[in-house]
């Protein structure tokens, strides 16, 4: 059953925070990807930063938005794989990249996730979407399958001081 949420967000502090909940709890359940929506400098990429930091490895990640390479691995356990669909509209996914995205043994992370066609989006996932509303952001948070439904409302109770 799908699970949505809204939340405010008011400092990048906040994403970062978002970033290391969720980290938390995806950790035993990389078979859930996150999906990244929003406008340039939403805050996609500082989520993916508080997440890698929260993970075992995540002070070796050098993070940063990987449009012109498509993706980035982390050295967290699990591993990161952080994708970037930007420069990929309307153009299909290789064999390689859909593998990862596939992977049992990474957590896959994907910015400009709207790139992505049905048959690329991974069953379980939980995407947010930033709403640039100065001075707060919003976030909708919203998860698809049974284990990313779970993984997120066990998130919330660390991020109900965001709820809108």
């Amino acid at each position: 059953m799908p699970t949505e949420y809204i939340l405010e967000l008011s400092a990048r502090e906040d994403t970062i925070f978002l970033g290391h909940v969720l980290a938390k709890s995806l950790t035993d359940f990389p078979e859930v990807a996150l999906l990244l929506f929003g406008d340039l400098g939403a805050g996609k990429t500082t989520l993916v930063r508080g997440f890698a930091a929260a993970l075992p490895g995540g002070e070796q990640a050098e993070v940063a938005s990987p449009s012109f390479n498509i993706y980035n691995l982390y050295p967290t356990s699990p591993e990161i794989a952080h994708v970037d669909l930007y420069r990929l509209e309307g153009m299909g996914l290789d064999d390689d990249l859909l593998d990862l995205l596939f992977s049992e043994h990474v957590i896959v992370i994907i910015e400009w996730a709207e790139h992505l066609t049905e048959s690329a989006t991974p069953a379980d996932f939980i995407s947010l979407t930033w709403s640039a509303l100065q001075p707060k952001r919003t976030v909708c948070v919203h998860s698809r399958g049974e284990t990313a439904s779970k993984v997120l409302d066990c998130a919330m109770k660390d991020l109900d001081r965001f709820l809108k």
